[in-house]
């Protein structure tokens, strides 16, 4: 199992040995400690798509189709979209603070994520995720309360927040890696110096 998150851990250079390591952490141990294969590999698909970095998806993915029906996937990409926009809006009333505008209803439509065909705590850990990769401290808050009612503990939501750390980290060492690449050579000082 997990060979091609194995093949991006030995794809990161060596300044993300940290990165490596977590990423052996939470995905190449026979189990999670706190997260069902379905449960981790739902959070980690729909940070793949929030992410949308096509190399690290495309890993996550390979090895989600192992554990994930359809439903879970679909599930994933209705997470990344929604609570993107979700995201934005109430980080924006957050940001402004206005009393009657916090009263207002949002007016978006927001049906798909009531037609999820999987289970809610699941799909709320999806959540959770993309809302901590947002900022979003109202969603994140909204998703915790929600989780908290269905029984899912403080650690199972923390390891959330790994995968998305970690996974966000990898995207970044793998951007630095795509960019035109310099030595980096320290220079002598110059005669105007």
């Amino acid at each position: 199992m997990a060979n091609s998150i194995m093949s991006l851990v030995k794809k990161l250079p060596v300044y993300a040995v940290d990165i490596k390591a977590n990423l052996e952490k939470i995905f190449l141990q026979d189990t999670n400690q706190y997260l069902t294969q379905e449960e981790l590999y739902s959070v980690a698909l729909t940070i793949g798509y929030a992410l949308r970095h096509e190399h690290v998806l495309n890993n996550i993915r390979a090895d989600a189709k192992i554990i994930l029906e359809d439903a879970n996937a679909n599930a994933c990409k209705v997470a990344a979209v929604m609570m993107s926009m979700n995201n934005i809006f109430y980080n924006f009333k957050d940001m402004l603070g206005d009393e009657e505008i916090d009263k207002m209803d949002s007016g978006l439509e927001m049906h798909s994520i009531h037609n999820i065909n999987i289970d809610m705590k699941i799909f709320e850990m999806c959540c959770l995720a993309v809302s901590i990769l947002n900022k979003c401290q109202y969603c994140v808050k909204v998703h915790e309360n929600k989780l908290t009612k269905r029984g899912v503990t403080k650690e199972s939501m923390l390891e959330v927040a790994k995968i998305t750390s970690v996974l966000t980290a990898t995207v970044t060492a793998m951007d630095i890696e795509r960019l035109r690449s310099y030595d980096f050579i320290l220079r002598g000082a110059s005669v105007d110096d």
